[in-house]
């Protein structure tokens, strides 16, 4: 079936609460995205909306923001580190052609840009990819 909209996949290390991410998840998206947990401290969640770079950023800035706030930093140490791949969707790939896609974004940015942060998997260049 073909998607529009984009897919981000979460990574919260160090973060066990699953219900407190649901709720930052579900503070952040609407009700008609679809959140679901992978299993672990992974989530996923399927936007709905438009797959505009500034608005993708956006909400994934407000994913790591919110975490920050259950686990702030304590001397020195991170509370969480949070780990975002996103990929668009066009309307003419199937979903598991997004989820791959999102998947390498969350790869790149956990073991190639550092943990704490994301990375939209249409902005990554031929060597990333």
């Amino acid at each position: 079936m073909p998607m529009n909209g984009a897919f981000f996949m979460i990574d919260l290390d160090r973060f066990k609460q699953i219900n407190e991410t649901a709720e930052i998840l579900k503070f952040v998206f609407c009700e008609d995205d679809i959140i679901g947990r992978m299993g672990g401290n992974e989530f996923c969640v399927f936007y709905t909306g438009r797959n505009r770079d500034e608005i993708l950023e956006a909400k994934a800035a407000k994913i790591c923001e919110e975490a920050r706030k259950i686990l702030p930093v304590r001397e020195g140490k991170a509370g969480t580190s949070e780990s975002i791949g996103i990929a668009k969707g066009y309307g003419n790939e199937e979903f598991s052609e997004l989820y791959r896609r999102a998947d390498r974004a969350l790869y790149v940015q956990k073991f190639q840009y550092g943990k704490d942060g994301y990375t939209i998997y249409e902005q990554l260049d031929e060597e990333n990819e």
